[in-house]
């Protein structure tokens, strides 16, 4: 058979896309569990998931969320730290401990062999946990270090700055998970142990999970070796309202840096308050992928970067629209100016082709989305962190297809707003300062690392 190379070849058909079952229950007053088999393999990955993080973090300790949650595996029961770490690796399972801003989360992936075993040393750890003060000291002493690590990485430092920024360095959210170096100074051990029985204690729990197991099974295992507790903490919501302050460069200088890393945003809205399909959408053709107006620009076009992106993060309470990149010194300005062009372009509206196209990558990347064990507990964390209907999932691609232009163009109206953003630039002082204040439309505020404002 010859191969005409002259003629594109028909798509295979798409192969039918069916959505792993979610299925909740609660057990008792006070865990709610959200289960989904998977019977590939003799695999179960379990995740428990607290409704507290660096949020709730007290002013003068930010940084104790964090530092609990590094701290907290460092023995417990009768087991030391490499003794507790020993149990682990004997039974080949994988504990991952973790805060953010939202949320302290607990997980593993184990063979389902080993499950019971696994899930009794986790209650363990959430039970029982020593505390020891040479561990307590160890682990304050890594985070520590980390944070000073900060200052080497431009692109942390742009990250950091621009998330207190946005959030003008008064919301919870405005502040790093890991905390500030002279915060975490003056945690103490007793900071931690009172974090763990006034706050982790009376959280709320949610418990997720994916793998080779049946619903009875899995909930008698819960009830035989997870304890439950009182979940007494009420926490209220407090929405991050937008501020419409005028468009401003910050900047922070990095000596020595060939570089410039520059991003552009502002606050939105948290999730369900805004029209997250068309948003979806209108990022994608914004910055969401490589042929992406701004990445085509700033790339392609220009070649001021070698890759430049967008997007929509959502929080529980809060949501902001980001823009990023790394140019070259000498583009920082130019590459600003098309930023800040692109995002006054799509307020026009975008073609038929740019959406046609954007809902086929969507919905083609979709099933991928729950491929791995990891991936389908992220998805179902979402929903939970979200307060996302059960069938939000099976009504996504149908939600997305239904999108239109006009309500690209009011989403675009809406949650795009380039006169109201914050711009922020870490590079060289000496090569990029006079660039940004060559753009003389918008103030030039210099700041430090976290976004401070410099005196």
């Amino acid at each position: 058979m010859t191969l005409d190379r002259k003629i594109i070849p028909k798509p295979n058909k798409q192969s039918r896309f069916l959505l792993p079952k979610i299925i909740e229950f609660k057990i008792g007053e006070f865990l709610n569990v959200h289960f989904v088999q998977k019977n590939n393999l003799p695999i179960v990955r379990f995740g428990l998931i607290s409704d507290v993080g660096s949020t709730i973090d007290p002013n003068g300790k930010k940084g104790l969320a964090n530092l609990f949650s590094m701290l907290i595996d460092e023995g417990a029961g009768k087991f030391d730290s490499m003794q507790l770490k020993e149990q682990f690796q004997i039974l080949g399972t994988n504990l991952s401990i973790g805060a953010s801003k939202d949320s302290c989360s607990f997980s593993f992936l184990t063979l389902k062999e080993n499950f019971d075993r696994s899930l009794e040393l986790l209650n363990l750890i959430l039970n029982e946990p020593n505390f020891k003060e040479d561990e307590f000291k160890k682990e304050k002493d890594k985070l520590l270090t980390g944070i000073q690590q900060i200052k080497d990485s431009p692109d942390d430092i742009a990250d950091l700055a621009f998330d207190s920024l946005i959030f003008n360095n008064t919301s919870s959210y405005s502040y790093p998970t890991s905390g500030y170096a002279e915060n975490v100074e003056s945690i103490t051990l007793d900071d931690v142990k009172n974090f763990y029985k006034s706050i982790f204690l009376q959280s709320s729990i949610n418990i997720v999970v994916v793998g080779d197991i049946a619903k009875e099974e899995l909930e008698n295992k819960i009830r035989k070796f997870i304890t439950p507790w009182k979940s007494t903490i009420k926490k209220k919501s407090k929405n991050i309202f937008v501020v419409d302050t005028k468009t401003k460069i910050y900047f922070a200088d990095k000596k020595e840096s060939v570089q410039s890393e520059i991003r552009v945003g502002h606050i939105t809205c948290k999730r369900n308050e805004t029209d997250f399909y068309s948003n979806a959408l209108l990022n994608t053709i914004l910055g969401g992928q490589f042929s992406s107006r701004i990445n085509l620009n700033l790339r392609e076009d220009k070649g001021y970067t070698y890759g430049a992106h967008s997007g929509f993060n959502y929080y529980k309470n809060a949501g902001y629209f980001y823009v990023t990149t790394s140019v070259e010194g000498k583009f920082t300005s130019a590459a600003i100016k098309e930023i800040l062009f692109e995002m006054k372009k799509i307020k026009k509206g975008v073609t038929e082709e740019e959406l046609t196209f954007a809902k086929s990558s969507i919905i083609k990347r979709f099933p991928l989305n729950f491929e791995t064990y990891g991936q389908i507990a992220s998805n179902l964390t979402n929903k939970i962190e979200h307060n996302l209907s059960i069938s939000y999932y099976n009504n996504y691609v149908k939600n997305i297809s239904n999108v239109d232009n006009q309500m690209i163009k009011n989403s675009a109206e809406n949650f795009i707003r380039p006169d109201n953003a914050v711009i922020m630039v870490v590079g060289d002082k000496k090569n990029i300062l006079p660039q940004l204040e060559d753009l003389n439309k918008y103030e030039v505020i210099e700041v430090d690392n976290y976004g401070k404002i410099q005196k």
